[in-house]
């Protein structure tokens, strides 16, 4: 095995043991921005955003009468963001509780501000955190064994 091939080879096997939700926040915006990564980024750009901006067009311009069934939507929205929102406000802050108030601040300012700029705020900052962790939660599969064989 060549140099070249060692540092190859255990470049993968330290990407296998990682996830999205153990690295860094500074460590997953670098990832994500990486041009081997870019496939992934964007699939979690289209993945990762769209969820917010349907939330909030759900709860803010649909005027359909299917009330219950628009709040299910946007509650589902919710629950899909939440968990990544809270993850990186754990690893930037440091603190279960402060994360918790930045996920309650930027979901219900999102869903609930009557404000338009400040829910558009939310969406973006939400879009763009849900849309870099799934996307290096995408690029970082190709390390991972038993992936389908095609690219290299």
């Amino acid at each position: 095995m060549t140099p070249n091939e060692a540092r190859s080879a255990a470049r993968r096997r330290a990407l296998v043991a990682r996830t999205a939700k153990t690295m860094s926040v500074v460590d997953q915006i670098w990832y994500a921005t990486r041009a081997d990564n870019l496939l992934g980024t964007l699939l979690g750009c289209v993945l990762g955003g769209l969820v917010p901006l349907l939330s909030y067009v759900e709860a803010h311009h649909d005027t359909s009468t299917y009330a219950p069934l628009r709040w299910a939507l946007v509650g589902g929205g919710l629950v899909f963001s939440c968990a990544t929102v809270w993850h990186w406000g754990s690893k930037a802050f440091e603190s279960a509780y402060k994360a918790a108030g930045f996920v309650l601040l930027l979901e219900g300012a999102m869903v609930f501000s009557g404000v338009t700029w400040l829910g558009q705020v939310a969406l973006g900052l939400l879009m763009a955190v849900n849309a870099i962790a799934t996307g290096v939660a995408l690029a970082l599969q190709k390390w991972r064994p038993g992936r389908q064989a095609g690219r290299k």
